[in-house]
């Protein structure tokens, strides 16, 4: 008893203080709260979905660099040289951004030294000088892509510079794509939400503005310097613009400008549309339709031609895949609008189909109700009792009623045939069996008040 009591004693002052064992403990346990609440933040940096795209914007930029290093040896006969100015520009815009995104790299993998410093600027919360680094970035990269793939430069349309073309473009879209994971971080809509949140086929309509304006630019750039200074191109992209009529241009000219139009048109109405839920209108959707149909039949003939061996836009470029683009964009609402449509199709039709069931149900009980509820007073049984009628609706047979040997037959009403109703009176002989005369009579009537039921319910449906 005398051990127990100092426990429960001392169980019931309060909390109990810590001692040095305890306390270093909750030490302990306090650092290591901090301690993985910091790591659990590197790994979100570590684990950044930005990551990814630094590394790979690295990786293409050391591969620029590679290829721009050696732009000027003519390895293919294909190849057009690079000039000096052509090969500096490539190698710093490549070196520049392999050392920026480099570093980047080793920021995010860095979980010991500088663990809680990295965070401050590259956190998953707003950080603006993460921020500025990818704008930076994209607009570095945007003017490489105008610069070194038009046509005068380093990667432009026939020069055959294969990785200094794709490692460009693979920079700039991968920015675009660091760009848009960021502004998840500030609350923002990306580029790819903002345009899927438009109603209707407006997305569709988005895309091909987008991509036919520049197509047009590229357009514009092969034209002005395939025809208009010819002599000024190498020998082997001379000699093959040469032979390419100028009619392509043109036509190709007049198509892409066309298309901005019509998307022009709907985007704005779109924009000028009370809500989203408001239903197109039918001359509106036949006006849709109809110019997506032009444009179909517009864009799958010039892409057969102009990417074509001979064709305007045949040489591995950007008039070659932003042709390609904009025609993969105008099939692609085109099949979405026949999709619409056979939907509506399909809905118009389920709807009159319910309509019909409905209005079909509401006949047949009408019917049924009409000819239960008739009854003729001139018809009247051989002992003065009313004549009753009984309608079974699975048969249109009329069962016979026997009364004291005579049988009588119920009949319907038929007011739009001549035939007089009448009770069919016959002697049976004891056993039950009906003489043929009155079976015969019976198949008359019984088509007669067919005939009558039908034409009654004609009235009805009228």
């Amino acid at each position: 008893m005398s051990t127990k009591t100092p426990t429960n004693a001392s169980t019931n002052k309060g909390p109990k203080k810590p001692t040095k064992s305890s306390r270093k403990r909750k030490k302990q346990n306090e650092s290591g709260d901090e301690v993985a609440t910091e790591t659990e933040e590197v790994v979100k940096l570590y684990k950044s979905p930005r990551f990814n795209g630094y590394l790979t914007i690295s990786l293409a930029s050391i591969i620029n660099y590679h290829s721009a290093e050696g732009s000027t040896d003519p390895i293919e006969v294909r190849l057009v040289p690079a000039s000096d100015l052509q090969q500096a520009y490539a190698k710093t815009v490549s070196l520049v951004s392999a050392i920026i995104t480099g570093v980047l790299v080793v920021i995010h993998i860095d979980r010991w030294f500088l663990r809680s410093f990295w965070i401050k600027f590259f956190g998953p919360s707003k950080r603006y000088f993460e921020l500025g680094i990818i704008l930076f970035l994209l607009l570095w990269w945007f003017l490489a892509v105008i610069i070194q793939t038009s046509f005068r430069g380093i990667a432009g349309d026939g020069k055959a510079q294969y990785n200094l073309y794709y490692s460009t473009w693979v920079c700039l879209l991968t920015t675009v794509g660091i760009l848009e994971r960021k502004m998840v971080d500030f609350d923002l809509p990306t580029i790819r939400s903002f345009v899927t949140s438009w109603p209707y086929r407006a997305p569709g309509w988005i895309s091909i503005f987008f991509f036919s304006f520049f197509t047009m630019f590229w357009y514009v750039d092969l034209f002005a310097n395939t025809f208009n200074q010819r002599d000024t191109l190498p020998d082997n992209l001379r000699l093959y613009w040469e032979d390419i009529p100028k009619s392509q241009y043109l036509w190709l000219l007049f198509i892409s400008s066309f298309t901005l139009l019509p998307c022009a048109i709907f985007v704005f109405l779109e924009i000028v549309r009370e809500s989203s839920e408001d239903v197109k209108g039918s001359l509106e959707t036949i006006a849709e339709g109809f110019f997506l149909a032009l444009l179909t039949c517009g864009w799958i003939p010039s892409v057969i031609i102009v990417t074509t061996p001979g064709g305007f836009a045949s040489q591995l470029g950007n008039a070659y895949f932003w042709t390609w683009g904009t025609t993969i964009c105008v099939l692609d609402t085109f099949l979405w609008f026949i999709h619409d449509s056979r939907g509506n199709v399909q809905r118009a039709l389920m709807e009159k189909e319910k309509e019909y069931k409905q209005h079909q149900e509401k006949v047949l009980k009408e019917s049924q109700q009409k000819h239960v509820e008739v009854v003729d007073p001139d018809i009247t049984s051989a002992s003065d009792e009313p004549l009753q009628s009984e309608f079974d609706d699975s048969s249109d047979e009329h069962v016979p009623k026997k009364t004291k040997g005579r049988i009588f037959f119920a009949e319907s009403d038929a007011e739009d045939d001549d035939v007089e109703r009448m009770p069919i009176e016959r002697e049976d002989d004891g056993n039950g069996n009906i003489d043929s005369d009155s079976v015969e009579h019976e198949r008359r009537l019984q088509e007669a008040n067919r005939k009558a039921y039908f034409n009654s319910l004609d009235d009805i449906l009228e």
